[in-house]
């Protein structure tokens, strides 16, 4: 799942599509031209605790304007609600053996949001609803 644009983006992706509870590999690419930032966590996995799957399910149905998605190593993606359906998506992604770390930002328009959690939802937590 990319999340962003061309020149700043967030992407997601399952490390073994085959297998539902294998990590994730989560990278971002900032900026363009000469000024331009990336950074990357394959081994990540979203927190599984029923705190988590509530904040998020609560988020996706419009009883909380915002949530933060915990991910293994200090990673995390803080999802905001913004004027006209759009998605703030404040993310840091973390290496520790490296002392690495990347934080930025990513806007999911209105008109991509509803797929956008729900595609983040089968990802993180296997939910279809």
């Amino acid at each position: 799942m990319k999340i962003g644009d061309d020149e700043s983006y967030l992407m997601i992706e399952r490390r073994d599509d085959n297998d539902p509870y294998s990590g994730f590999s989560i990278s971002a690419h900032c900026g363009s031209g000469d000024s331009i930032f990336t950074g990357s966590n394959g081994t990540a996995h979203f927190d599984q605790s029923d705190e988590a799957k509530r904040s998020f399910l609560e988020f996706k149905t419009l009883h909380r304007n915002e949530t933060r998605i915990n991910l293994t190593e200090g990673c995390f993606l803080a999802l905001t609600r913004q004027s006209r359906g759009d998605i703030q998506v404040n993310f840091e992604i973390q290496r520790y053996h490296l002392q690495a770390t990347l934080r930025g930002r990513v806007l999911v328009a209105g008109e991509d949001s509803t797929a956008f959690l729900q595609e983040l939802g089968k990802m993180a937590y296997h939910s279809e609803a």
